[in-house]
């Protein structure tokens, strides 16, 4: 019981270092833009889940489709605010539209010539 004390009390008396938690308005901007995409994305998927234990519970078709189309709305939901919003999965479209407009232009160019 002694060594337990003794252990406990060494770590309670050792002062933790002081976190700065300085943000920016960007970072704080992006963190609650963050929190608002994680909760909705939640949120959907509450209401599946419950779609879905509806529909196992009474076998019932009407439950069946709203399920299916809630799970439609989520993978929507995601694509939209995961996958276009995200920068590098922007900057990769645009250097990828930006090769394929040279190469078109060069071919065009050589046809012409």
């Amino acid at each position: 019981v002694a060594l337990i004390f003794n252990i406990l009390s060494m770590r309670m008396s050792h002062k933790q270092p002081e976190v700065n938690y300085d943000l920016t308005d960007y970072e704080i901007q992006t963190y609650k833009t963050a929190l608002l995409k994680s909760f909705a994305l939640a949120v959907t998927l509450d209401i599946s889940g419950l779609f879905f234990v509806i529909f196992i519970s009474t076998r019932n078709i009407p439950s069946q489709y709203i399920f299916a189309i809630i799970n439609v709305i989520q993978a929507i939901y995601i694509l939209i605010s995961y996958g276009f919003s995200n920068e590098e999965i922007n900057k990769a479209h645009k250097s990828r539209e930006s090769k394929k407009n040279i190469l078109h232009n060069e071919r065009n160019d050589n046809d012409g010539s």
